[in-house]
């Protein structure tokens, strides 16, 4: 055979060693989420309300909270200080490492106007906590527009 493919058949079974497979790839253990729509995309204050649709995947299951009282989706206002929180029941079965991907929908009722003006813009930055304690990165949604 000849010293060439020799060489280019050893390199080729030696990067083809150094591959994990797909399967055996490791996977983040962090949930990772996604805004689908957030809709309407202009509101009248006290009166129209949003829904704001996130896609999530997480490899492990442990997205949501069987205690009610615990908040793991975090939703910022950018006008706000402060941002609110909201309870994710458990999607998997609690104690179950399984793969999980789909969607959710957090209702976000009603806004207001802060200002003095006649409408205002807002965008919401949204963030998820999984049982572990390990949190999604941060995603915007897209602008909404808030009328009197």
């Amino acid at each position: 055979m000849n010293p060439s493919i020799n060489k280019l058949l050893g390199f080729c079974l030696l990067f083809a060693a150094c591959t994990a497979p797909i399967d055996q790839e490791p996977r983040p253990v962090e949930p990772s989420i996604k805004v689908l729509k957030l809709s309407p995309n202009a509101v009248q204050e006290f009166v129209d309300d949003l829904e704001l649709v996130i896609e999530y995947l997480d490899y492990d299951g442990d997205i949501g909270h069987p205690d009610p009282d615990e908040k793991t989706l975090w939703v910022q206002d950018s006008r706000l200080d402060e941002p609110d929180w909201y309870h994710v029941p458990p999607i998997a079965p609690v104690g179950q490492e399984v793969p999980i991907e789909g969607t959710f929908i957090v209702p976000l009722n009603r806004l207001f106007l802060l200002g003095n003006g006649q409408e205002e813009e807002v965008f919401f930055t949204i963030k998820l906590k999984d049982r572990a304690g390990n949190w999604s990165e941060e995603v915007i949604s897209p602008t909404v527009t808030v009328s009197r």
